[in-house]
């Protein structure tokens, strides 16, 4: 017969907490009502003391042994639930980090009443003993594989309830829109008053979700940093400002034409936000079959990308050609677009294209590697820009953003009903929106979620978290 899920959370699970490979040490996690029983079978504390013996949230050097056999000599940090992260108790062995050696511990946990944890097991201990809403447990997820220093702040903040109090917030005045409705069955005669009370709340809840859920298409940049493609023509200089960017020669430079036929990419770190520049093939009209996929890709990237490094040839005229594609991209993409005129060490040509449009572009040479600081610098600029909408202190998912756009979507049908429903308003139809929109709002937090929906979350976690 299989066990109940919540049986299964409450077992004593092991695992290695630390990632697998070479170095130091490790920190193998043992959590549950049994752990420090399951311990003391095979962990011997060089004071002599037992394990049951000790104070709660200590540190004791000890000895892993099978039997007569030496494993390891560990460090072991023991205690007593319900204050620790799980709720239940823990031991946390910190030993050699040799896969042998943390095999043979994992493996004597398992053998003396532990079981293997699963995906996320010990971040869903914490959720079923109430250390933790699943929003929070979400936010170590995210705290975990953030990828930018911006994302680590926001989860970190999330971790301490940033966005909880936000849906606490919508939370408790749902709760109070329904009392006023379900009062209201009773004192028809006063409708009007209940009706501005209700219109209040859900307008405030309005104003909440709004900022939430307009910017979470612009979270994708805060999680994986910012996608900046390097366009234009064929020669203008864009692998070797790529190559001047990420400090050294990863892209082919040559002369001739239709060097770069693929789009190449590369991972810097500036100003603490995590970049990837990305150099594409030059465009024109070319025969060739190849370079023209490669083209296609560069349009592609710049209709991705977060910014555009539109790169010019300051040294020669444009062509017809070039006036028209480069028109195209400033119609479709201007407000990303940092416009280059490069090869200034090269006697320049006069650009009326830049004049017509009223631009200013920045002016450099890729062969002076004093101009990398004002590239970065226009970029960090340009970026700053487009993060206006970055303020919220947390970060939100997919499931996060679909509850929180239902709500919304329940709001506006409820404060509709209310402005078109005459005189009175039908309170009974409204409570049960009412109800259905708290419903939404508590599956955020978990207070009401199903075991399907909490399997998808704790899915995405490691083993060993």
């Amino acid at each position: 017969m299989s066990k109940d899920p919540i049986q299964i959370f409450s077992d004593t699970v092991v695992a290695l907490c630390t990632p697998q490979g070479n170095g130091a040490i490790a920190l193998i996690r043992i959590s549950g009502p049994s752990s420090w029983n399951v311990g003391q079978k095979f962990i011997s504390l060089i004071s002599g003391k037992k394990l049951d013996e000790v104070t709660s949230h200590t540190v004791h050097a000890a000895i892993v042994h099978n039997a007569s056999e030496h494993v390891d000599t560990v460090m072991v940090l023991a205690l007593k639930g319900p204050k620790t992260f799980t709720g239940y108790d823990t031991i946390e062995i910190t030993c050699h980090n040799n896969a042998l050696i943390i095999q043979s511990i994992i493996e004597l946990a398992i053998k003396h009443g532990a079981r293997p944890a699963q995906q996320g097991q010990f971040t869903r201990q914490a959720y079923e003993n109430k250390k933790i809403d699943l929003l929070q447990a979400e936010a170590i997820h995210e705290l975990i594989t953030a990828q930018t220093q911006t994302a680590l702040k926001k989860s970190l903040s999330q971790l301490q309830g940033s966005l909880s109090d936000q849906v606490a917030s919508i939370e408790d005045m749902l709760c109070k829109s329904i009392a006023w409705c379900e009062t209201s069955f009773e004192f028809l005669d006063d409708a009007g008053d209940f009706f501005l009370e209700i219109s209040q709340f859900l307008r405030a809840i309005i104003e909440k979700i709004e900022p939430i859920i307009s910017g979470y298409a612009a979270q994708k940049q805060i999680r994986q940093g910012y996608r900046i493609a390097l366009i234009g023509a064929v020669n203008a200089g864009k692998s070797s400002l790529f190559n001047l960017l990420i400090g050294h020669k990863r892209a082919i430079v040559t002369p001739i034409a239709g060097t770069t036929r693929d789009s190449i990419e590369a991972s810097q770190i500036i100003d603490h936000m995590v970049i990837t520049l990305i150099d594409t093939a030059g465009l024109r009209v070319t025969a060739d079959l190849i370079e023209q996929e490669g083209i296609e890709r560069s349009f592609s990237e710049a209709h991705a990308s977060d910014v555009i490094l539109l790169v010019i040839d300051g040294s020669r005229a444009l062509t017809q050609q070039e006036n028209i594609i480069y028109r195209d991209l400033i119609e479709k993409y201007e407000k990303k677009i940092i416009f280059i005129q490069n090869k200034s060490d090269i006697e320049q040509k006069k650009h009326n294209f830049f004049e017509k449009l009223d631009i200013e572009p920045l002016i450099i040479s890729t062969q002076n590697n004093n101009e990398k600081n004002l590239l970065e610098a226009e970029l960090v600029k340009k970026i700053s820009l487009l993060s206006r909408n970055h303020a919220l202190p947390f970060l939100i998912n997919k499931r996060h953003y679909e509850l929180l756009q239902a709500v919304y979507n329940d709001i506006n049908l409820i404060l509709n009903m209310l402005e078109n429903s005459g005189t009175t308003p039908h309170y009974e139809l409204i409570s049960h929106h009412l109800r259905q929109a708290l419903e939404q709002i508590s599956e955020l937090t978990g207070k009401s979620v199903s075991e399907q929906a909490l399997d998808r979350v704790f899915k995405e976690f490691c083993v060993g978290k």
